[in-house]
């Protein structure tokens, strides 16, 4: 898989990937992605994580620091957004999709700076809290 994560290119991930030919998912290829599915993701500063992306626009996700958050998500369908609400801190986001591979990279959609990935789909997990890395 190619990694655009690093700390000097960071600045130009989006645009490396607009010039390598791939364009952002639209509104409907996001939901179609994303909506009802459990993931093994990549974040910012090498955390991984698990998240379940709730058909009804909830979150629910645990990082391998066994920090818990929810939250609730919402596709712009004009601008072709996801937008991410976390409910105990984490960082709430506006992101532009990519399908790059087997992943899903998210860009933030004002600085085009990498923001997560979702690295693998899984099955379901009854209870994200007691999920082990």
């Amino acid at each position: 898989m190619k990694n655009y994560i690093t700390i000097d290119e960071n600045q130009k991930a989006e645009a490396t990937l607009i010039k390598e030919g791939y364009k952002p998912l639209t509104a409907s290829e996001i939901k179609e992605k994303i909506a009802g599915k459990y993931f093994l993701g990549s974040y910012l500063h090498g955390f991984k994580y698990i998240v379940a992306v709730n058909v009804e626009g909830t979150l629910e996700s645990k990082n391998d620091y066994e920090h818990y958050d929810r939250g609730r998500w919402l596709i712009n369908n004009e601008q072709h957004t996801l937008s991410v609400y976390w409910e105990e801190g984490w960082d709430s986001t506006v992101t532009r999709l990519y399908a790059v591979d087997e992943s899903i990279q998210m860009y933030d959609a004002q600085t085009g700076v990498w923001r997560t990935r979702f690295d693998q789909v899984i099955d379901q997990v009854k209870d994200i809290k007691a999920y082990s890395f």
